[in-house]
């Protein structure tokens, strides 16, 4: 089943934003081609290359844990409101439309692998943005007032129906949605469910009453960076 899915992956998920690229491509020759909408064309050129790469990083992640070597990781000092911010420029780039709220509470600092961490939070964010009520702001809170952990909170509008909830971190669960909804990979939250592991934390989610919320909990000093 799995090679099933990584050849439904190369022959369909990685087309859409290809033939994207593609058609970009083909009328930024054309001229004469105003500037903006010559700028708009490299920005999807670029949102669209951005996520066939995120797309590729995730299959390689999966193919690494199903083979037992797990994601590595590089601990050392890390600002999560740091990680916070260089998430958000990413996604806010390729949403612009979308609404994201920050707040923030207490030392942010403590150990962590800042590309998987970063990595977290986009794919939280994204999947925020994919899955959630697009009239409802997204809130991203960050939380350190406990002296030993660090926290991490994404809440969106929509209900998760409660048959999914159970399977929520299952990778390519996304091939099991509803036709006409967005179908995205299905790794996103399997490989935020293993950084958190990883980091020796934990993830919980909420879904009732219109709105959606994932809270990562984790350790502010990891015992393998002590």
């Amino acid at each position: 089943r799995i090679n099933e899915m990584f050849m439904a992956v190369l022959s369909h998920d990685l087309r859409t934003p290809l033939m994207s690229i593609g058609a970009a491509a083909t009328a930024l020759p054309r001229q004469p081609l105003p500037a903006d909408k010559a700028q708009a064309l490299a920005g999807r050129v670029l949102s669209s290359s951005q996520r066939m790469g995120r797309m590729i990083e995730d299959l390689l992640d999966v193919t690494r844990i199903r083979q037992g070597g797990g994601l590595a990781m590089r601990m050392a000092p890390v600002d999560l409101g740091a990680v916070l911010q260089r998430s958000l420029q990413e996604i806010r780039a390729g949403f612009p439309n979308h609404v994201i709220s920050t707040s923030d509470q207490g030392d942010l600092t403590g150990m962590g692998d800042e590309e998987r961490l970063c990595q977290l939070a986009i794919n939280l964010i994204g999947n925020a943005v994919h899955h959630g009520d697009p009239a409802v702001a997204i809130k991203v809170a960050l939380d350190g007032t406990d002296p030993h952990t660090l926290a991490l909170t994404v809440t969106n509008g929509g209900t998760i129906p409660a048959a999914l909830l159970p399977h929520l971190f299952s990778p390519f669960r996304g091939r099991e949605q509803a036709p006409g909804r967005h179908q995205g990979l299905g790794l996103g939250l399997f490989i935020v469910q293993q950084i958190v592991r990883s980091h020796g934390g934990r993830i919980d989610v909420q879904s009732e009453d219109g709105s959606t919320r994932f809270h990562v909990v984790l350790p502010r000093h990891h015992p393998s960076a002590a």
